[in-house]
């Protein structure tokens, strides 16, 4: 390589193409810069293997700012500390205010300022074709994102302040900058500190509805609550990222198009709403190609070495991943919207199967993880309140409170988050949109269009954990989705069609399939009932045995929801005498489908195994605990389901009898009537208090029992709530045309689903 050039060259870092095909093209792995006390690391392996060693490579890398230097420590000496937070922090930092964070980032807080963003946008756009022409960067890729994070985190001045603390704080971590800039810059972060301490006091004493008091009321368990240095240092982070990242990808995105007509062309094509995969995944390739992250900062903590080479303690060591360029120089250097994934990097541990481009990136917790689409809805809807597994979050309410719990009795009224009473208006507004007739009446009983639509609100990729390459909602989140849909009467199978092959899939492992199944790419269907054999999962029907050089699948399901739009079979069988789940192509030879309606219009089928051969990666292991969670959880949601359709019903039969005459009078005013409704009444504040209360249980010893007994009794409730409905209708309530009808029928097949009342209460006794 030329001796006289390197990544912190002027000229490289505006534009370092051709430095990275030297690079390797030489087969440099690690250079060192004299100049910057810094090694450079190029290739993937060592990038990986010392993000993986935290102890000895560092991500607290607040020491780079500079030596020590009297009158800039004085100017900063007037505002506060800047602790190291998502950034700047190793684990147990990275991981506790990574936690926080989370709570503040949902598609409900996205989608409160998606009207702003298109106004903003079109006003921008308006000017520059009114002016005929135009400098880009200047008049769209900068205001845009600058104007969209100034109001995000609550920075209600004006947005050209917000920039000014942007640059200031890149400036003062490239240093490549002069004395008078660096005096200049540490001024304007002490006035940022203080601009942000007095909106930070007035959240903490006022509340609001932005970023900003999200993090001053984020409450996880087992966490201290952010500092107020903690929260300034995360905002500015959050305006660094908003700011440098969304501009340089607008402004390399665009640039590359122009480069590439062929590219741009499909762009126009799938505009306006015509392809929205399409353009997801040109935000994506241009991050990919154009990302604004040429490198990784660590710092060595201890006398090491990497590669073979030495790195003194207080080196620094970029794990540059040269912006994000695969292995193939052909792949390196072609900017393709329809990339698939087989054409990326895939480091070891990364499966393939995803329709969509992804790239890699390294946590400072030192795991390699796929970092998921980077627009993706999901991703936006990620934490809200959320940890891995089943821990139960909580967080203060807007003034100051801090619930014993997240649902804590207020009267009879549970008390939501804010946090969550987003979600649940972002899936009613959901549920409100459905043609339940129309979807009842499509090919297979229901529309893959809309589960896309629903995937891509985060509600599939909620149920699974974060490790598991999803969103980590807790139970009560859950809970909660399940009760707004059952409330909607939504006619979507997220339950047995979304959520349980999920966690399934979760529960093995299987991170390529759970990708393919929070996306809504593919459509499973978990097939585990057997004739005079109710909920079991001892199969005896369906049998493995081998054939040839590998297994085939033989016997029969039935009731197996959703089988004639499945992409994938989840097959409960037996295989020499343990219970085995198989994954097995729905289309695959020997398959045998007989279709049927059920109670809630919905289409099942009987399946038939014809000695189906089996993939060598077929098996999902899964661990015998983990099952019996995976059906408590899914038993827990099926009662809240029915808890929000006993809630419809309700709703809509007290309307009905205060408007409805017998005899000169509203039929509400019969005290007959009045008894038996009080009577349903109980039963609803009785079945939600104890749906959320095992909800709060989740993962303790007695959890598969509790989750049974709310599905019990809950069931019972909600069919007697349900009779009780149709009865004070009259014969309309049996109708199509009324969602009395269709909300009974829903809790029918539900109180089946998963072992019905029989089963559940003899599951529930037999634990005690």
């Amino acid at each position: 390589m030329n001796e006289h050039v390197s990544l912190f060259s002027p000229a490289t870092l505006v534009d370092p193409f051709d430095f990275y095909r030297e690079a390797h093209a030489a087969g440099t792995t690690i250079e060192h810069i004299p100049e910057m006390n810094a090694h450079v690391v190029y290739s993937y392996d060592l990038c990986s293997e010392a993000t993986g060693r935290p102890q000895d490579f560092s991500n607290d890398f607040g020491a780079m700012m500079g030596a020590a230097d009297p009158e800039i420590d004085a100017i900063l000496a007037t505002g506060w500390d800047n602790p190291p937070t998502l950034l700047t922090a190793d684990a147990p930092v990275h991981t506790r205010n990574r936690k926080l964070v989370n709570l503040a980032f949902s598609a409900p807080r996205v989608n409160a300022i998606e009207q702003d963003m298109r106004v903003k946008s079109i006003e921008l756009i308006e000017a520059m074709a009114g002016a005929g022409e135009c400098e880009f960067v200047k008049a769209f890729a900068v205001p845009l994102p600058v104007a969209m994070i100034a109001q995000q985190i609550g920075l209600d001045n004006d947005p050209t302040q917000v920039k000014e603390w942007s640059d200031a704080a890149v400036d003062r971590f490239s240093q490549m900058i002069g004395r008078e800039r660096q005096l200049e810059c540490a001024r304007l972060f002490v006035d940022y500190q203080r601009y942000m301490k007095a909106k930070i006091d007035d959240r903490r004493a006022n509340g609001g509805d932005d970023l900003l008091t999200d993090l001053v009321e984020a409450r996880v368990e087992g966490e201290t609550p952010l500092t107020d240095p903690e929260i300034m240092s995360i905002m500015q982070q959050f305006m660094v990222a908003g700011n440098e990242t969304t501009t340089s990808t607008l402004a390399g995105g665009l640039l590359q198009l122009i480069r590439n007509p062929d590219q741009m062309a499909l762009a126009k094509a799938a505009a306006g709403g015509r392809d929205p995969k399409l353009i997801q995944n040109l935000v994506e390739e241009s991050l990919r190609y154009e990302t604004p992250t040429a490198g990784m900062w660590r710092i060595v903590t201890n006398d090491t070495e990497l590669g073979g080479r030495g790195a003194g303690q207080g080196f620094a060591a970029p794990a540059a991943l040269c912006r994000g360029q695969p292995r193939s120089r052909e792949v390196r250097e072609s900017r393709q919207i329809r990339r698939h994934p087989a054409e990326c990097a895939q480091p070891p541990g990364v499966r393939q199967g995803s329709a969509h481009v992804r790239w890699q990136h390294a946590q400072p917790q030192g795991n390699v993880r796929r970092v998921r689409r980077a627009t993706r809805t999901a991703d936006r809807f990620r934490g809200s309140g959320r940890q891995s597994g089943y821990g139960i979050p909580q967080r203060a309410s807007a003034r100051g409170r801090q619930p014993a719990d997240p649902l804590q009795a207020r009267g009879m009224n549970f008390d939501l988050s804010a946090e969550q009473e987003q979600i649940r208006d972002s899936v009613r507004r959901f549920a409100a949109n459905a043609d339940r007739r129309g979807l009842r009446s499509a090919e297979g009983g229901y529309s893959l269009d809309r589960w896309r639509e629903l995937a891509g609100l985060g509600l599939l990729a909620l149920a699974v954990p974060e490790s598991a390459g999803g969103m980590g909602g807790s139970p009560i989140d859950l809970a909660l989705v399940a009760e707004t849909l059952g409330h909607g009467i939504a006619p979507d199978p997220w339950l047995e069609n979304g959520v349980l092959p999920a966690l399934l899939l979760a529960a093995a492992g299987r991170e390529d399939l759970v990708e393919s199944a929070v996306s809504g790419d593919t459509f499973f269907a978990f097939a585990f009932a057997e004739r005079a054999r109710r909920f079991s999962l001892a199969p005896r029907a369906v049998v493995i045995e081998p054939a040839g050089g590998g297994d085939e699948l033989r016997g029969e399901k039935t009731f197996v929801s959703g089988a004639p739009l499945a992409g994938q079979l989840l097959v409960l069988a037996d295989r020499k005498g343990v219970p085995t789940i198989v994954t097995v192509p729905a289309d695959s030879a020997g398959i045998v489908h007989h279709r049927y309606r059920l109670v809630d219009g919905s289409i099942a089928s009987e399946l038939r195994f014809n000695r189906v051969p089996l993939a060598s990666d077929a098996d999902l292991a899964i661990d015998p605990v983990a099952l019996t969670g995976v059906v408590a959880l899914v038993r827990l949601l099926a009662a809240a389901e029915m808890l929000g359709l006993a809630q419809r019903l309700f709703d809509d039969t007290i309307a009905y009898v205060k408007t409805r005459e017998q005899f000169g009078v509203a039929i509400g005013s019969f005290q007959a009537l009045q008894h038996r409704l009080v009577e349903c009444y109980a039963a609803l504040e009785q079945g939600r208090s104890m749906v959320y209360r095992v909800a709060l249980q989740a993962g303790g010893a007695d959890w598969p029992r509790a989750a049974a007994g709310a599905k019990a009794y809950v069931g019972a409730q909600a069919d007697r709530i349900a009779r009780e409905a149709v009865q004070m209708h009259g014969g309309m309530g049996v109708t199509d045309e009324l969602a009395i009808g269709h909300a009974l029928k829903r809790v029918l097949l539900l109180n089946r689903l998963f072992g019905d009342e029989d089963t559940v209460l003899t599951e529930y006794a037999e634990a005690a």
